[in-house]
């Protein structure tokens, strides 16, 4: 837990600039909810969660949830990618992209639940998170432990 908190307060510093960032998300639309899904690693076949979890994305009940995928990593071309791609109603492609950037179009996207699949592994989006485009962020499967984050 206590690397967990110093990664934390890290990755805090690095985006205390933008202290006064306007979360998303605030409000639905209809009857909708909207559940981004970010992944450093982008989806790919060599990751667990890509491969574990390829389905889970075409699950939600699309009359009341709409899915979108953010991707911080190019195509690899894998048929897991490409099921997760089918399974989102919205799928950005984020490769190289600021941690600004991400922030502004997961709020402009007004995700109201935000899911953070890579945790402090491959090629990690926390500062995302740090600058809290959605009111609601979780962190999961990706990274076996806590974020450390408040």
């Amino acid at each position: 837990r206590l690397n967990a908190e110093m990664w934390s307060r890290k990755v805090d510093d690095k985006v205390a600039y933008l202290v006064g960032f306007e979360k998303g998300g605030t409000t639905l639309h209809s009857t909708r909810l909207r559940i981004g899904y970010v992944s450093g690693s982008g989806f790919h076949n060599s990751t667990t969660t890509a491969r574990s979890m390829r389905s889970q994305y075409s699950k939600h009940n699309r009359m009341f949830v709409d899915v979108y995928c953010y991707s911080a990593q190019g195509d690899d071309g894998s048929e897991p990618r490409a099921t997760i791609k089918a399974g989102c109603a919205t799928f950005v492609e984020m490769v190289g992209w600021s941690h600004q950037q991400m922030a502004e179009r997961i709020r402009d996207d007004n995700v109201n639940v935000l899911i953070d699949t890579t945790g402090y592994t491959m090629n990690m989006q926390t500062e995302v998170f740090a600058i809290g485009p959605s009111p609601v962020q979780v962190q999961f499967h990706g990274f076996p432990g806590t974020m450390g984050s408040e």
